[in-house]
């Protein structure tokens, strides 16, 4: 950390991808947290070790020895005789800012939970090759031995592909399946968390950075891989294990007994709606007014599953209707099926209430009905992972830079109108469905130290630019996230109550809401207050229709991002944790005293945004070479890093020179002469870069991957060939004939045209631009016309957006402003300022750096960078090899060297010097006290280095020093300016 503390807290806009490098990287960002897991009141599940072992397999040699030890309880005998292994498997996935998968990779372990043993076989490279070892192969080619676990079926599939197998893989036993055979679940989409938390009682855990990972290929998996993948497979035996003592239910017989345990069934005989046994009242001819027939009987409901299922042998009432269980009703016998009691009674009576909603079979299964919306990202299958790799798409704007743009509401009165004309139903019930799935009520304990970065939260929705409701939503979003210091709050109303005309804090935060948000500090709230918040945002709007086009605010994937949303907030991935202060106070604002300027620290925007705003205003204006553009990209760099890094420590601003180099080697020779010097000079606040092992990092033009260029089409850069053309330097460093440049001129534009208006590729009446060919299309002609430049697919798509536009937010805002008023008020009530907690600030201070440094050894030599005779305006002065260069520090004195009586210092700035010579604050009597004589030369001079090369403009300062002891005097220390 070069000196500095270990972070408290790291934001990213993609938790699930960076969450684990980042607690890697850092440990303390593991301190005092305690992650958020489905069902927290059961025990997790943990692997016995012992009697369990957990083996990991990564040879070939390895792996057949041993599958073949499974493999020889197979008994030739009994050929109908089965064995069964817990089964799963691990792949890296890549995970976009929006929480879709974006890939899957191959599979890289397999996990195999046998008897007292669990096996991770790592086969990557090998499938890599398109291959498996043969003990392996045969295995998972046998039907005898079932591979029980979630999905398997699946699984095999891709195994089968991978290792190019002509024999299908086959054996697979789906566990929800197999639960819904023994009645244990009504729906088979329910994942192996669920599973295990029903059958076993016990908490499979699942929010943990292994499960999304880009590391299961590594060649060495650490502790917490290695048991997040043996804890599945051990799962898989267990439940099956489980699920094996409990009897199928069978069809209810011809003669039958009162007190029978059954199970009704609907219409379907599909789904279980309700649990109880044969009434006593079954030999009865009638029961409420209703005849008993052969076909008929009498039941005793002792639990409900489906409230609303209608009961059509009993005069068509639903469920509800007979009130609280126990209740006795007419149903039809072939809607019946007997059941052992066993398992469901263990549940019931191991479960609390609150437990029990989250675990009971029917709560399980409505939660799993949703599985396509917020399916567990480990368990995808192909359709999951098309449908979010076709998401992203960079020709659908995100709402993200909307939240504080300035906000000039219309003056044209409100429209009243019909709200159901206005809301999409079928979008409205699918919201519904994907909402209802979370809870809202968490404790304020902190849940994560890697957060999200909220800003990038309103970059996940990703809203059709022509939808008029898009910019009210971004900003109603924002309200409901930020809660305003209530202090704060109070200040800028009373400034704005005193402006003409008088301003209200609602108004200036739609007018100015950069300004407001400096002198404002800002919290969000604990998950139990954001997540109701957010609930409402996205019913209330995410159903509302344009008013042009009709089409709701939310599509599918806007629904199911809302879902991810939620499932951040209900993590802790969004809320500001406490105590840890956010803001700091920067100074006052001198047109309003009483408001101060606050600095934020949450998020990546300073970052981020900090280079990404600023970078153009210092590079080259149009004209400039990319050549040239790349050398000052390394100058704003170290610049930058600078002025922000001096800024987020201390809160002042950088005034010094930009040449580290030189403070980096005078740190290190007064390191090395401390004992010889009287009072030296300390460098306080400064990391030295040389005492620490430099970075891999580079900056700069990054080459196009090989496998990129041959799909699109490009030829690879020859140097005798392609380096006389146009932008050569750049086609060099993309590695490409010719560079890859956005559409930019007339003839690439004319090209696009033509290509949409006659090209199949481009203008398909199917599915639009074929993106993948229409690239190579477009680059052949770059091969053969001078004018055009080589494409990327994203280049491409970035240009085809500019042909979709046309907004109509002014009467779309119209259409919904009855119905978005009572959010608005909610939203913008200054209650909520006074019941939030006081947001904390932190005072900063510069870094004091007191050990972690590396030992080093110094030499004294020469500080000069070029040995050539300098010449003066009245006499040249040779700079020698034992020449030292005095250091200039805001916060230190200056160090003349003892030497000889005449020194001169050389000091070259291609920017303004900074901290002249103050002649009138050097008092000849501190100087003389100090041993010193007055300085002399201190005039700028004009100077070039004798070898003929021009430098910039030179400060040569002449110090006359007469047998004088050394000293640090203050006021010398802006003597000398360096920048390299």
């Amino acid at each position: 950390m070069y000196g500095h503390s270990e972070p408290k807290l790291a934001f990213t806009d993609n938790v699930a991808s960076d969450k684990a490098f980042l607690e890697d990287a850092w440990p303390s960002l593991r301190e005092s947290v305690v992650p958020v897991e489905k069902y927290p009141d059961l025990e997790p599940l943990a692997v016995p070790t012992p009697p369990i072992a957990i083996f990991v397999k990564s040879t070939a040699s390895a792996i057949d020895a041993a599958m073949a030890s499974i493999l020889d309880d197979l008994d030739p005998s009994h050929p109908d005789k089965k064995i069964v292994i817990g089964f799963d498997s691990e792949w890296n996935v890549e995970v976009s800012s929006n929480g879709h998968i974006l890939h899957r990779g191959q599979t890289a372990i397999i996990q195999i939970a046998y008897k007292s043993s669990i096996y991770i076989l790592q086969i990557g490279d090998m499938l890599a090759g398109g291959t498996l070892p043969s003990q392996l192969r045969i295995l998972l080619e046998n039907p005898n031995i079932v591979k029980a676990g979630r999905l398997v079926e699946a699984d095999l599939k891709h195994l089968q592909t991978a290792s190019q197998s002509p024999k299908p893989f086959v054996g697979a036993l789906d566990l929800a399946k197999y639960a819904k055979d023994k009645m244990v679940i009504s729906s088979a989409r329910c994942s192996l968390a669920d599973l295990c938390a029903l059958v076993l009682g016990k908490r499979l855990n699942k929010n943990v950075p292994e499960r999304i990972s880009s590391a299961w290929e590594n060649e060495i998996l650490t502790r917490d891989q290695l048991a997040y993948a043996a804890c599945d497979a051990y799962a898989c035996i267990c439940i099956y294990n489980k699920l094996s003592t409990l009897e199928t239910p069978q069809v209810l017989p011809s003669q039958f007994n009162a007190g029978i345990p059954v199970l009704l069934f609907n219409t379907d005989k599909a789904s279980v709606i309700a649990r109880g046994k044969i009434s006593s009242h079954k030999d009865d001819r009638q029961l409420d007014g209703i005849n008993i027939t052969t076909t008929r009987t009498a039941v005793d409901i002792e639990e409900v599953f489906v409230p609303g299922a209608l009961i059509s042998s009993h005069r068509n009432c639903s469920l509800a209707s007979f009130g609280t269980p126990p209740f006795t009703l007419v149903c039809l016998r072939s809607h019946l099926k007997t059941f052992s009691p066993t398992f469901w009674t263990h549940h019931s009576s191991q479960s609390d209430s609150s437990s029990r909603a989250q675990t009971s079979p029917m709560s399980l299964d409505q939660s799993s009905n949703q599985d396509l919306l917020t399916a567990s990202l480990a368990e995808l299958d192909d359709n999951d992972l098309s449908l979010d790799a076709t998401f992203d798409d960079d020709s659908i704007p995100s709402i993200g830079n909307l939240v504080v743009e300035n906000h000039r509401p219309t003056s044209a009165p409100p429209i009243t109108t019909d709200h159901p004309r206005n809301i999409d139903p079928e979008s409205a019930s699918l919201g519904q469905q994907v909402l209802d799935q979370y809870p809202n009520t968490w404790d304020s304990t902190i849940r994560s130290r890697v957060l999200k970065d909220v800003f990038h939260v309103f970059n996940m929705f990703h809203i059709s630019s022509t939808h008029g409701l898009r910019a009210e939503f971004a900003r109603q979003l924002r309200d409901a996230i930020f809660i305003p210091d209530g202090e704060d709050r109070a200040k800028i109303s009373a400034w704005g109550a005193m402006q003409t005309p008088p301003l209200t804090f609602e108004q200036i935060q739609k007018l100015r809401p950069r300004w407001l948000w400096k002198r404002c500090k800002r919290i969000i709230p604990p998950a139990d207050i954001l997540h109701g918040l957010l609930k409402k945002v996205f019913e209330t709007f995410g159903p509302l229709k344009d008013a042009t086009t009709g089409a709701p605010l939310f599509n599918f994937n806007d629904w199911k991002t809302s879902g991810h949303i939620l499932d951040l907030t209900r993590r802790g991935f969004i809320s500001d944790p406490p105590g840890i202060p956010l803001y700091a106070a920067i100074g006052i604002d001198s047109a309003a005293p009483s408001l101060t300027i606050y600095r934020c620290f949450r998020g990546t925007n300073m970052t981020e945004g900090g280079v990404h705003t600023h970078l153009r205003s210092h590079l080259p204006s149009s004209g400039a070479s990319v050549q040239h553009v790349y050398s000052c990209l390394a100058d704003f760099t170290l610049h930058h890093n600078l002025v922000v890094g001096t800024f987020n420590s201390t809160g002042q601003k950088y005034r010094s020179h930009f040449s580290i180099w030189l403070t980096n080697s005078i740190q290190e020779r007064l390191s090395f002469l401390h004992d010889v010097l009287i009072n030296p000079v300390e460098i306080t606040g400064w990391v030295n870069g040389n005492l620490y092992i430099p970075t891999t990092e580079t900056l700069g033009i990054l080459p196009i991957p090989t496998s990129i260029r041959i799909a699109t089409g490009m030829s690879e850069f020859i140097p005798s060939i392609d380096k006389k053309q146009r932008h050569a330097f750049l086609a060099q460093m993309q590695h490409t004939r010719k560079p890859i440049l956005p559409i930019h001129n007339d003839i690439e534009k004319q090209l696009f045209r033509d290509l949409m208006q006659a090209n199949p590729d481009y203008n398909s009446l199917t599915s639009g631009p074929i993106w993948k060919k229409a690239v190579k299309v477009w680059n052949h002609y770059a091969d053969i016309n001078s004018e055009i430049s080589y494409k990327l697919i994203e280049q491409l798509k970035s240009y085809y957006a500019h042909w979709k536009t046309n907004l109509n937010v002014k009467e779309s805002l119209f259409t919904t402003y009855d119905i978005r008023k009572p959010l608005a008020a909610i939203l913008s009530n200054p209650s909520r300022s006074v019941t939030a907690p006081r947001v904390p600030e932190k005072t900063l201070k510069p870094l004091s750096v007191d050990d972690g440094l590396l030992p080093t050894s110094v030499s004294v030599g020469t500080f000069n960078t070029n040995r050539s005779e300098v010449h003066g305006n009245n006499k040249d002065t040779p700079v020698h090899d034992d020449q030292q260069t005095p250091l200039q520090s805001a916060n230190s004195d200056l160090l003349l060297p003892h030497s000889t009586t005449r020194k001169t210092f050389t000091t070259a700035t291609n920017l303004a010097v900074h901290n002249r010579v103050n002649r009138e604050a050097l008092s000849e009597k501190r100087i003389r006290e100090n041993g010193l004589v007055p300085v002399q030369n201190a005039a700028p001079h004009n100077v070039r280095v004798a070898n003929g090369s021009s430098i910039a403009t030179t400060v040569v300062v002449i110090v006359e020093m007469s047998n004088a002891k050394v000293g640090t005097p203050s006021d010398l220390t802006s003597l000398v300016m360096w920048d390299g």
